[in-house]
C-alpha cells in the first residue's frame, strides 16, 4: 500500500515542499521523512484520504524547515511571486488526487477570485506564508491582508469540487 501512496502523490508532495522551501535536497529529506512518517498507517488507509493528509503534512513540515533554517529563510524572503500551477497528471504513471475536471473546476474557482484575494491564498498555501509574511510581501496592512484570505476561501468553500 506505501507503494501505491508513493506513485500518488510523491511527485505533488516533493513539488509542494521545493515550492516552499527551494532546495531540492532540503525537499527530498522532507517527503522522505513524511513517507517514513505515514508508513505504519498506509497499510490500513485509503489512499485518497492518506494522500491528502501526506500533502498536509509535507507542507507543515516544508514551512517549520523553512522558519528554522536561516538559509532557506533567506531565499524564501528573496525569492519573486509566481503564478501557481496545478499540474497535469504525467502521462498517466501517476494518479492525481483530483480529476481533471475537478482541477479545471479549481483553476476557474481561483480565477474567480479578486486579484489580492488570489494572490494571498497562493502566498500562504502554496508558499506557506504566514499572514504577518504576508503582509509584509504585499506591502499591506494585516488586517487588509486577513480579509482578503478569509474572504477569498469563504468564496472557495462555495465552489465545490464535486466528487472524484
Amino acid at each position: 500500500m506505501l507503494g501505491a501512496l508513493y506513485d500518488r502523490v510523491a511527485e505533488s508532495a516533493y513539488s509542494l515542499a521545493v515550492r516552499i522551501l527551494e532546495r531540492p535536497e532540503a525537499a527530498e529529506e522532507v517527503v522522505a521523512a513524511i513517507f517514513s512518517q505515514v508508513r505504519d498507517e498506509a497499510a490500513d488507509a485509503d489512499v485518497d484520504e492518506l494522500g491528502a493528509v501526506v500533502l498536509s503534512l509535507v507542507r507543515q513540515r516544508a514551512i517549520v524547515r523553512r522558519n528554522t533554517d536561516p538559509a532557506i529563510r533567506e531565499v524564501g524572503a528573496k525569492r519573486e511571486r509566481a503564478a501557481v500551477e496545478i499540474p497535469e497528471p504525467t502521462h498517466g504513471r501517476r494518479h492525481s488526487l483530483l480529476t481533471r475536471a475537478q482541477r479545471v473546476q479549481l483553476r476557474q474557482s481561483l480565477a474567480q477570485l479578486a486579484p489580492d484575494e488570489r494572490s494571498a491564498i497562493e502566498l500562504v498555501f502554496f508558499e506557506g506564508l504566514t499572514q504577518d509574511e504576508l503582509a509584509d510581501r504585499l506591502n499591506a496592512p494585516l488586517e487588509v491582508v486577513r480579509r482578503h484570505v478569509e474572504h477569498g476561501l469563504h468564496t472557495l468553500r462555495g465552489a465545490p469540487l464535486g466528487s472524484p
